[in-house]
């Protein structure tokens, strides 16, 4: 080897190295979404400083990472909405009304999940304040809606915001969703922090969340590990989900929580079973609204299928190949019992 080229090598090295070190941050990321491989339980957290400052340079209002501790503002409580009830409308006939008045597109398949890091620790919780939830005046054209969630969320928003502004012109409703986002990982993505900070900026009055096929897989915090789906992962799931609730509570504001449909893949499946378990004892504690969609989008405890029965049509697809996201027809389905949900609480 000349000198030339050994010299040639340890510059391309070095580069190499430098480069990696700059953007470790980005490359802990995409291992933990692709491979599942944590870089980030194996190295020193102070690795990963050049390429925090430098993600944080080229993108100062991102909310990729966690910020500081926000207090909420608590807005005067109203009395209690009345008890919601299941829906008495039956499968058949909620497939005919969605289909009947609107055609039934195909959809794009969307981006699979499967993301987890590890992760800071816990931010401070908001107090244990459970307050009676306010009920919203149907007529109120001032409606603000928070909707937040991965890339399921992404599908529904724009359809149930669509018909939200034709009955509430002057209504205010965000589409926070993100894609390959989750509670189990908070590294890259904070949900507690970003619904903080959107409630606060737009003084929301209602938060729909749409969530889970990101989350089932090990939750790390503090160099600790909680194994998907130990008794511990499964309690360390339910304080996130109670970091949103607590906050919401506590500012008054009303919560609407999406259950999961049947899955196709079996550990997504088994996380479906355990999240919406939480999700909905969860959402019964704080007296929020827990809506369900394996009752018109395949029961978790029976076998996956992307087609529903109509009566007239026969077999209709409601859900993509990829097993998770829905056919424009499942996000119709969803999005219209969201829409009647927010405009008139006590049905569905």
């Amino acid at each position: 080897m000349t000198k030339f080229t050994r010299d040639f090598y340890w510059i391309i090295l070095v580069a190499v190295l430098a480069n990696s070190l700059l953007w470790l941050d980005s490359l802990d990321s995409y291992l933990n979404s692709r491979l599942h491989i944590y870089l980030s339980h194996y190295l020193p957290d102070a690795a990963f400083t050049p390429s925090r400052v430098l993600r944080q340079a080229m993108a100062p209002n991102s909310y990729l990472i966690q910020p500081a501790s926000i207090t909420p503002i608590i807005r005067p409580l109203k009395p209690a909405p009345p008890a919601l009830t299941a829906s008495a409308m039956s499968l058949p006939s909620a497939v005919s009304a969605v289909t009947q008045a609107l055609p039934i597109g195909s959809g794009e398949p969307q981006a699979t999940a499967q993301k987890t890091a590890m992760e800071p620790p816990e931010p401070p919780a908001v107090p244990d304040v459970k307050p009676e939830q306010p009920t919203l005046a149907v007529a109120d054209p001032n409606l603000k809606v928070l909707f937040a969630g991965d890339s399921m969320m992404q599908g529904v928003a724009p359809m149930v915001i669509s018909r939200l502004r034709k009955d509430y012109p002057k209504g205010v409703f965000i589409d926070a969703s993100k894609p390959s986002t989750g509670l189990a990982s908070r590294r890259y993505y904070d949900w507690p922090a970003k619904i903080r900070e959107e409630s606060i900026k737009h003084g929301i009055q209602v938060i729909v969340m749409f969530l889970g096929p990101n989350d089932p897989w090990d939750i790390f915090e503090e160099k600790k590990r909680y194994a998907f789906p130990s008794k511990s992962w499964e309690e360390k799931y339910r304080n996130r989900v109670d970091n949103i609730l607590d906050f919401a509570a506590a500012s008054g504001i009303r919560v609407i929580w999406i259950g999961l449909p049947v899955m196709r893949d079996e550990r997504i499946q088994l996380g479906a079973i355990i999240e919406n378990r939480i999700f909905q004892d969860e959402a019964k504690k704080y007296k929020f609204d827990y809506l369900p969609t394996e009752n018109f989008l395949g029961s978790l405890n029976e076998p996956y299928t992307k087609y529903i029965e109509d009566p007239k049509k026969g077999k209709l697809a409601v859900r993509l190949d990829d097993g998770v996201h829905f056919t424009q027809l499942g996000l119709r389905l969803i999005s219209s019992r969201v829409g009647e949900r927010l405009k008139n609480p006590e049905k569905i």
